[in-house]
């Protein structure tokens, strides 16, 4: 899954103290790895590509007929 490094943008962004963590375990199970830890540039590649769907929770429970 490795990409390019060629035009790349560094973004920076303000969320809870917990999510870097969150999201580094989400990189990792999807199988977006760097080292050890997850490589959240990739993630967000695949997401903003459409390579990773993101489905809102409410949605996703409609759709499985869980509450």
């Amino acid at each position: 899954m490795a990409r390019a490094k060629a035009n790349r943008v560094q973004k920076h962004f303000r969320v809870d103290a917990h999510t870097p963590e969150k999201l580094d375990r989400l990189a990792i199970q999807l199988g977006y790895i760097y080292g050890k830890g997850g490589a959240l540039g990739e993630l967000l590649d695949a997401i903003a590509n459409e390579e990773v769907i993101l489905v809102p929770k409410a949605a996703w429970q409609r759709l499985i007929g869980s509450k």
